[in-house]
């Protein structure tokens, strides 16, 4: 039997994290009625070097929780087909993002915007976003993208293009104005 500072030590598992794991129900521990202090034995620190293993391939708790509760080799089985498609898909669509994105830069590389004002600029990226949304490829894609003139006064115009992930939840945001500063925000 292990002290919870053991184990902390021996995974690099904060305490914290422990106890939030044993309130979870995904693993359990033995208390010392006079110490209070938990105790896990060794088919707890496989359990936990499993759970430890599966949130790094980005299973959810409530996942985890599944497999560990069957204690069948099917349902882990399942769960990694599950979660190997489910990365492939997010694969797919960090690609569209990422082929969009070398496509804005290129344009901004070849010089098609010099001498341009930021609205035919932006009005050039619309034009490349919906012939991507009707190629195969854009219907293909969860990755939105909005541009939205959001300040405008004496000093110039400010925009923000965001691009959404709609599968993911995560979202780029990048403000351009017209004297050419540009501001990205990932979240």
């Amino acid at each position: 039997m292990y002290k919870i500072n053991e184990i902390s030590n021996q995974l690099g598992v904060t305490k914290r994290t422990l106890r939030y794991y044993e309130d979870f129900g995904l693993i359990e521990s033995t208390r010392d009625d006079t110490t209070g202090y938990r105790f896990y034995g060794d088919e707890t620190i496989n359990q936990i070097k499993l759970i430890l293993l599966l949130k790094g391939m980005k299973f959810s708790l409530k996942d985890i929780k599944k497999v560990i509760s069957s204690e069948n080799i099917n349902e882990l089985s399942r769960a990694l087909h599950t979660r190997i498609r489910l990365l492939e898909d997010g694969i797919d669509e960090l690609m569209i993002a990422k082929e969009r994105s070398e496509k804005v830069l290129e344009y901004i590389k070849r010089g098609i915007v010099r001498g341009k004002t930021l609205d035919e600029f932006l009005n050039q990226i619309r034009i490349l976003v919906s012939r991507e949304e009707d190629s195969d490829i854009g219907k293909k894609s969860k990755v939105s993208t909005e541009i939205t003139l959001v300040d405008s006064n004496d000093k110039g115009n400010k925009y923000e293009i965001t691009c959404k992930d709609d599968f993911s939840g995560d979202e780029i945001t990048i403000e351009l104005q017209d004297d050419g500063s540009v501001t990205t925000k990932v979240t």
